[in-house]
């Protein structure tokens, strides 16, 4: 960065603290403690990503009353800021939120429509937006730039995703037809998906190359399994073989 450039973040980060302690001068101390940790993980000065100790400690409010104020702290200052390295700190920042294990369960207790998941997605979707970003003249933020963008669209549709997962309910005792045709055609789907991904996954069940590095992915999707279940009651067969092979490659 430039020097006039370095000297501009400083005043704006600067300025962003008092207005921060004023604001909070008759409020909670995690209140200020969240927005705090917002600030400093998303300076205008940095070239590093945001530290991991103010990640965690965001990550922390996931599973608490606070989730909502960290994920509206967090749009909100994406929202409002016009520098890439500001911007893109933000989408790190939603990025980790998503993928926080425990997740809010909302004021009612229920997981689902209230979960951290769905708040980031009902305030990001409409939100995300970086039209009005300074790309700047230094070799750095011109790199940045098109990755911010790119980045964002990943974001969307990851959001998109986990909207999708927290489908309505319906009773099977008085099952409505519309809804089961939907259901049908999106167990089709699955089918279809489970029965390509299987394929890959006995090729590399063949190899005699040690596939460790599918470990993570092997672990992540195994999670998904409860989720995905309500789709699997008509391809049970199928369905059992493709998550046995999933914990044998694992296991191996």
């Amino acid at each position: 960065m430039g020097k006039f450039t370095t000297l501009s973040g400083k005043l704006k980060d600067r300025a962003s603290q008092m207005k921060l302690n004023v604001v909070y001068l008759c409020s909670s101390v995690n209140t200020k403690n969240i927005d705090e940790a917002i600030l400093k993980a998303t300076t205008h000065t940095s070239n590093k990503p945001p530290s991991d100790k103010y990640v965690k400690f965001l990550q922390s409010t996931m599973a608490t009353c606070y989730c909502p104020q960290t994920i509206s702290g967090i749009v909100q200052r994406l929202c409002v800021t016009t520098d890439v390295c500001v911007a893109s700190k933000c989408l790190i920042l939603i990025h980790n939120m998503i993928k926080s294990e425990k997740g809010y369960e909302g004021e009612d207790g229920h997981r689902g429509t209230n979960s951290h998941r769905n708040l980031i997605y009902n305030q990001g979707e409409s939100n995300l937006k970086l039209d009005d970003l300074n790309v700047g003249s230094s070799c750095f933020t011109i790199e940045l730039v098109p990755w911010v963008q790119w980045y964002k669209k990943y974001l969307n549709i990851y959001l998109c995703i986990a909207e999708i997962n927290a489908r309505p309910d319906t009773s099977m005792e008085r099952p409505n037809i519309i809804v089961i045709r939907m259901i049908g055609l999106m167990e089709q789907d699955y089918v279809s998906v489970i029965r390509l991904i299987k394929i890959r996954f006995e090729e590399l069940d063949k190899r005699t190359a040690d596939p460790a590095e599918m470990i993570p992915v092997l672990v992540r999707l195994d999670k998904c399994r409860e989720s995905l279940s309500e789709f699997c009651w008509r391809c049970e067969p199928l369905d059992k073989e493709f998550w046995d092979l999933v914990l044998k490659l694992k296991a191996n």
